[in-house]
């Protein structure tokens, strides 16, 4: 039977898509993994039509999760047997809130927070106890693993490389009751740059072992983004050989690879600036160029830098954000709604209220008028914004709010515990703003929530699943590559393979051109000059 799902895809994709034994896939940078995962699901839901079976795929960030999400969509697959989502949202919607009366940490309702240290009464959890509770519960409650795992066909892992033990662990509970789920463990190896966080890269046979059950290994070797000679490049910092050949349309271009060591820091950013006129005259748009470092603080004061030199070129600069990004908090979306375009973005504003309004009912047990929805909560967000006179961003969010909240329910008083965390996030927030000297205005806070566009400026960690003509690196210190914690507490072969785990990521964004720097005349808080990160300074290469 011929399956549309599969239309458009590599001879390797299509094994990988079709292929019904447990697999680890290796998939080097540009070889189309994501696109390999969507139409896997595809090929799944498309096949199993008739089966309420569940084919999970289970992803680093919720952004990963929704770009899969959406290219399902466009592709017109039913989503009634696919789930997506990260790791903890698995946790939370399959093992906690289902059987969250077996365990006392949960058992009276529980609110997700960020870290331990925002903790504030009995039921709040941080990240990591969503997953010692699900393993937890898993492994104290023998009838919960085979109630779960009995609801999935196949489960996808995503990013594998950046998987935590005790993430293995669980999904091994599930393998250990119900041989008939299938796994797909996808990634790369040399792109492991969260092990200071824990994150453990098992092979075959380390899976083999925990999960019970065989697996085979799978690659894909076609690279769709970079010339051959990024990619030659890049493969010098590879701790695990592969081989990669570009399968770009134009995988034998030249382009540029450059590496500097010896200009200084007060030169740098009049240097990289002339890079970006350069490539912007030899027609290469903004949003294709690339600039990071290893670290924000780097990151903002090259942007400083930027709007001085580069006035009429369109900069995505991260800046200080005047609200704390809680993805958890309903009061940071409430910020987001109020402060973002409204024009061209409905859809988006409907999906974020629905998000809001559930996570103030989850944690407050706001009771809501019958019949309201994220349509109505807009309406008064809208309508009471208009009519505000506040002169300040702050005043128009203490106005605002407070109004939309009391119009959302049928209770006289607001919970004493919502009103106490709403003033602790504004009392926060005015403290960012003095700390950062972030400007008061209204017109201040718009310009922070915009969207944006133009060259991208980011650290190496967040490039990950991008890619870019011109990549233009900088900061590559000793210190910085690898970071002093590592080089304080762990021996230098550790240090050497998250060097090259970070150069690795770096270059494999680019597609044609690479220009890395490690500048003189960085001291460190001792006063002691920062040197080129070794793993750099020694690669045997002619560069341009």
């Amino acid at each position: 039977m011929e399956y549309n799902s599969l239309d458009g895809l590599t001879n390797e994709q299509k094994d990988v898509c079709c292929e019904e034994r447990n697999c680890l896939l290796i998939a080097c940078p540009g070889s189309g993994k994501t696109k390999t995962i969507v139409h896997r699901l595809a090929y799944l839901a498309e096949k199993y039509k008739d089966s309420l079976k569940i084919n999970a795929a289970i992803t680093y960030t919720n952004k990963a999760a929704d770009e899969i999400r959406a290219r399902l969509l466009d592709m017109n697959i039913s989503m009634e047997s696919v789930w997506i989502g990260t790791i903890h949202r698995f946790c939370l919607t399959f093992i906690i809130e289902p059987y969250s009366l077996h365990d006392e940490n949960v058992a009276y309702g529980f609110r997700v927070v960020n870290k331990d240290e925002d903790k504030k009464k009995v039921g709040d959890i941080s990240f990591d106890n969503i997953l010692e509770i699900a393993k937890s519960l898993l492994q104290n409650h023998k009838f919960i693993a085979p109630n779960v795992s009995h609801l999935f066909r196949t489960i996808q892992v995503d990013e594998y490389q950046d998987t935590r033990r005790i993430q293995y662990e669980i999904l091994a509970e599930l393998a250990k009751t119900n041989s008939e789920i299938k796994f797909l463990f996808a990634g790369d190896p040399n792109q492991s740059i969260y092990t200071g966080i824990g994150s453990v890269t098992l092979e075959v046979d380390s899976l083999q072992s925990l999960f019970g059950e065989p697996f085979i290994d799978k690659q894909l070797t076609g690279c769709y983004r970079s010339t051959q000679r990024v990619i030659d490049y890049y493969r010098r910092f590879a701790i695990k050989p592969s081989t990669i050949k570009s399968q770009a349309g134009n995988a034998l271009f030249h382009g540029h690879i450059m590496y500097d060591d010896n200009i200084s820091r007060n030169e740098l950013p009049m240097r990289i600036a002339g890079i970006i006129k350069q490539e912007i005259q030899d027609g290469i748009p903004p949003e294709e160029i690339c600039v990071a470092a290893p670290q924000w603080h780097m990151i903002y004061k090259m942007s400083a830098a930027f709007q001085e030199l580069l006035p009429d070129v369109n900069i995505d600069a991260p800046e200080i954000a005047p609200f704390e990004h809680d993805q958890s908090n309903p009061f940071y979306w409430l910020a987001w709604l109020l402060f973002s375009p409204r024009r061209g973005r409905s859809t988006v504003r409907k999906k974020i209220a629905v998000k809001c309004i559930q996570q103030l009912v989850d944690m407050y047990d706001l009771s809501l008028y019958k019949n309201y929805n994220e349509s109505e909560f807009l309406y008064k967000l809208n309508h009471i914004t208009r009519l505000s006179r506040a002169d300040t961003a702050i005043e128009l969010y203490n106005d605002v709010c407070l109004k939309v909240l009391k119009t959302m329910t049928m209770q006289n008083r607001m919970p004493v515990n919502l009103i106490e965390d709403y003033e602790n996030y504004v009392e926060a927030a005015q403290q960012r703003a003095c700390k950062y000297n972030i400007g008061i205005t209204i017109e201040n806070y718009q310009q922070y929530y915009r969207p944006r566009k133009g060259i991208v400026m980011s650290t190496i960690y967040g490039l990950k699943g991008l890619e870019f003509t011109t990549v233009i690196g900088y900061g590559l210190l000793y210190g910085k590559i690898p970071h002093w914690n590592s080089v304080f507490n762990y021996p230098e072969d550790y240090c050497e393979k998250e060097s090259k785990r970070l150069l690795y990521v770096l270059a494999s964004r680019a597609k044609e051109n690479i220009y890395l720097f490690s500048e003189k005349g960085e001291r460190t808080k001792k006063g002691q000059l920062y040197t080129a990160t070794p793993a750099l300074a020694s690669a045997d290469y002619t560069y341009d």
